[in-house]
C-alpha cells in the first residue's frame, strides 16, 4: 500500500519599520513553534535603527522595501517568499507555539480554503487595558468590516494565505500606497478566489501600542474607510450578497 504524504511549505512574512523593541520577541515566538517555519522572511522597510542587526541572529531571509509603507512592505515580502503557503505577522506579534501546526492542518483539511485568519488577543496591559482594547478594536473590526464584506477579513497580524491566490491577485491588489487598508484590501481581492476562514481558536498576541499613539489609530481607521471607497461601488456590501446568494 503507498502512502500519500503532503509536504506543505509555510514562509513567514514580517515587515518592519525601526521596530528594535519589538523584532527579537516576534522571532523568539516564531522559532519556538511547534511547526517551525520553513521560511522567514523579515523586510527592512528603511530601518534607521538596529532592528535589522538584531533579525540577522536569527535564521531569517531579509528582503528590502525602499517604498515606505506596511502594503509595499508585506508586498515585497510575499514576492519573495517561496512557500506554498505565504503566513503574515507583525513585529510586535506573539505566536503561541501551535500557531502554524495549526494554520498548517486548516489547509489540509479544506483544499478550498484559500485564506485563514484569527484573532488579536492584547498582552502588554492591565487587564482591563486588554480587555477594552479588544472589545473597541478587534471586536468592531471584524463585526462591522465583516459586515460590508460578507466574510470576516484578513487580520494581518495574524493570516495567512495559499501563495496561488496571491499569485492571481497580486496585479490587482492597491499596494502602491500607504493609504490603503491592506488587510481590507487583499481580502476584497481574494473574496473571487475560494474560502477565507475564521479560526477563532487560534489567536495570537499583539501590544496596545495603536492606543498609545492616537494618531496611529485615526490613521488605521482612516485607511479602512478609504479602502471601503476605493472598492465602492463594484464591490458594495448589497452587491457582494448577491453575488453570495447567486452562487448558492
Amino acid at each position: 500500500m503507498v502512502m500519500l504524504i503532503i509536504i506543505m511549505k509555510i514562509s513567514v512574512v514580517i515587515p518592519v519599520h525601526n521596530e528594535s523593541a519589538e523584532v527579537e520577541g516576534c522571532l523568539e515566538s516564531l522559532k519556538n513553534q511547534l511547526r517551525p517555519a520553513d521560511e522567514i522572511i523579515v523586510v527592512d522597510n528603511n530601518c534607521t535603527d538596529d532592528t535589522i542587526t538584531k533579525a540577522r541572529r536569527y535564521n531569517i531571509h531579509i528582503v528590502n522595501q525602499k517604498k515606505q509603507g506596511i502594503w509595499p512592505s508585506r508586498t515585497a515580502g510575499n514576492n519573495a517568499a517561496t512557500g506554498d503557503i505565504i503566513a503574515f505577522a507583525d513585529c510586535d506579534s506573539r505566536m503561541p507555539e501551535e500557531w502554524l501546526q495549526k494554520i498548517e492542518q486548516t489547509f489540509l483539511s479544506d483544499s478550498t480554503i484559500i485564506a485563514v485568519t484569527g484573532p488579536g488577543k492584547f498582552y502588554d496591559s492591565n487587564y482591563l487595558g486588554n480587555a477594552l482594547a479588544y472589545y473597541s478594536y478587534m471586536v468592531p473590526y471584524f463585526l462591522l468590516v465583516g459586515s460590508a464584506l460578507g466574510t470576516r477579513p484578513l487580520f494581518a497580524s495574524n493570516a495567512a494565505m495559499r501563495a496561488s491566490a496571491w499569485k492571481n491577485v497580486r496585479n490587482e491588489v492597491h499596494n502602491d500606497s500607504d493609504a490603503v487598508h491592506d488587510d481590507i484590501d487583499l481580502t476584497y481581492h481574494l473574496l473571487c478566489q475560494g474560502k477565507i476562514y475564521y479560526d477563532k481558536n487560534n489567536p495570537v498576541l499583539i501590544s496596545t501600542r495603536p492606543f498609545k499613539h492616537p494618531l496611529l489609530l485615526i490613521k488605521r481607521y482612516s485607511k479602512a474607510l478609504h479602502t471601503l471607497r476605493l472598492h465602492w461601488p463594484k464591490q458594495s456590501p448589497r452587491k457582494i450578497y448577491e453575488q453570495k446568494l447567486r452562487q448558492r
